[in-house]
């Protein structure tokens, strides 16, 4: 048994309730209620008369009944089938989301072949995704908090596959550009899959479990690859690649019924029923028993902070979210980063790019006039494809490694130590060598790294707020990780113009600032269940929460 006995102070107790709760606590064998109340010893007790008193007469103290928390299920039945079933589902939303990101990398290439494309706007097509899914995630956020994560979700892979979907059917830019901005504030709600599955996880599990997602979002950017390789060489038609790429959005949002609803965000938004019913569920799938009584859930004034802003900055929260904030600018803004300094280190062997050489890769030697440049057609060759293919799949080895390392050790260890293992591979990319593979490894070190980190922000941000603000929590770092991702094209590639090194010093400070940051977060989560509500963070235990009986 691991469900716990609790005295509850409640008006509607039935008789039999009180029946069991004197024999547990007089213990005399007794048959009937008459007889335990003349053995009874104790004198702050009432004594009970089966037949004279009413539930109305009898003292409120003696009520007590079977209550069981909501941890008492997910982490006494362990990770089971319905821990299997829920990331299944969440992993099918990352593989949609991994197949909108993949192809508006690419596609900016294949309609400069197409159309006559500036390259202000080639850059802003991969900007304005960004900068609008910095907007879109905490939208997403409050959305999941306030109405429910699986509504979120579904109002996340309708945009998605309504806006997709239309791009493939662009005239010209400008709409093209329009379209994609409505994407990226739609692709703002991927975020919340996280949040959503790591309320069903055991604690123990919730680390590992929560890496799961990744190798989805994996296997769908190189599915996404060879999709577009083999339509773009077939019949060298990107609209093709545009409207498959939002077809799995179609296919999960017309599954999105059986995705069941958090229990979590059922228990808080006062519909203790509901979460009772996703209990027995759960319980039922991994083959364990239910905890008998009912489920303990909150005071209404206890959860009304759902969803608010404001409440991020709550004594409680205050230090953590400003951190957070910071950690995810700075791992986001590096990700993208590599991600286009990688063709220059890899070309060149050098991040000491020569006049010459920025003539050969960018065109023209001053910047601005090559920004409102015409962007030359650039087909994607075989080897174009491979790369992608390859530079994508380095990054499982990180994953694997930090899916082992996230059970043993503290996440905010585990978070500081890949901060600054980046930056140590990050500074060596200085090194001037005749060595190319050199400077390779540091590369493929260092990307492999960030990615996994990338992972774990998700999981410990989700940790570390309570589910009354989980959702917006996860979406406003999310949208803040998002702003790097968009300022990264325009700030790198500016940098790099003028002086490689400086912009490989940038993203080394940062993460050294990054790793200080992950070392001073205030709280450890790992293998601690999740908190429910803020004033959580300051009890030592759920038993101390005050509760009542639905």
């Amino acid at each position: 048994m691991f469900w716990r006995r609790k005295k509850h102070n409640s008006e509607d107790t039935i008789k039999n309730d009180q029946n069991k709760a004197s024999d547990e606590q007089f213990g005399n064998g007794a048959e009937n209620l008459d007889e335990k109340s003349s053995k009874t010893k104790e004198p702050e007790l009432a004594s009970i008369d089966e037949e004279n008193k009413s539930t109305a007469d009898t003292p409120e103290e003696n009520k007590t009944e079977d209550v069981y928390d909501i941890d008492d299920v997910i982490d006494g039945g362990g990770y089971g089938w319905y821990q299997r079933f829920v990331t299944l589902l969440a992993g099918m939303i990352w593989f949609t989301a991994a197949f909108q990101t993949m192809v508006m990398t690419i596609i900016g290439d294949y309609l400069s072949c197409s159309w006559k494309i500036y390259r202000w706007q080639y850059a802003l097509l991969v900007s304005i995704v960004f900068l609008c899914m910095s907007v879109g995630s905490p939208f997403f956020g409050y959305l999941g908090d306030n109405y429910g994560r699986k509504k979120a979700i579904g109002s996340y892979l309708l945009i998605q596959f309504s806006f997709g979907a239309g791009a493939s059917a662009s005239n010209n830019v400008i709409t093209m550009i329009i379209l994609m901005a409505f994407m990226g504030f739609g692709l703002g709600g991927f975020s919340q899959v996280i949040a959503y599955i790591c309320e069903f996880y055991p604690a123990k599990d919730r680390g590992i479990a929560g890496f799961y997602t990744a190798y989805f979002w994996n296997t769908g950017t190189l599915l996404l690859i060879l999709i577009s390789w083999g339509l773009m060489t077939a019949f060298n038609n990107w609209r093709w690649v545009m409207f498959i790429s939002a077809f799995p959005s179609l296919l999960v949002l017309i599954g999105i019924r059986w995705f069941p609803e958090s229990p979590r965000y059922y228990l808080v938004s006062q519909q203790v029923e509901k979460a009772q019913k996703k209990l027995a569920v759960m319980s039922r799938m991994n083959k364990v028993e239910l905890p008998k009584g009912q489920l303990l859930h909150y005071r209404k004034n206890a959860s009304e902070e759902r969803g608010h802003f404001l409440d991020l900055f709550q004594p409680e929260h205050r230090k953590t979210i400003l951190l957070m904030w910071y950690i995810w600018f700075s791992t986001v803004f590096t990700y993208y980063s590599y991600a286009l300094i990688t063709p220059f280190i890899i070309k060149y062997g050098t991040i000491r790019i020569s006049e010459e050489m920025l003539k050969e890769t960018v065109g023209v030697g001053n910047f601005t006039s090559h920004f409102y440049s015409v962007q030359p057609c650039k087909e994607f060759s075989n080897l174009n494809y491979i790369d992608l293919l390859w530079t994508t799949a380095a990054e499982l080895p990180g994953l694997f490694i930090y899916s082992y390392l996230v059970i043993y050790i503290n996440r905010n260890t585990l978070l500081s130590i890949g901060f600054f293992l980046s930056m140590f591979c990050t500074f060596l990319l200085i090194v001037d060598t005749k060595f190319r593979f050199v400077l390779n490894v540091f590369l493929f070190l260092g990307r492999a790294n960030i990615i996994a980190m990338f992972q774990m922000i998700f999981i410990m941000t989700t940790e570390a707020f309570p589910t009354t603000l989980r959702g917006l929590a996860v979406g406003s770092c999310a949208g803040i990780g998002r702003m790097g991702a968009g300022i990264a094209p325009f700030a790198i590639r500016l940098l790099i113009t003028y002086n490689g090194i400086a912009a490989i010093c940038i993203l080394g400070f940062m993460l050294f600032f990054g790793t200080i940051s992950a070392a001073s977060l205030p709280r450890e989560m790992k293998d601690r269940t999740l908190k429910e509500i803020t004033e959580e963070f300051d009890e030592p235990s759920k038993e101390n929460v005050q509760s009542e009986i639905a």
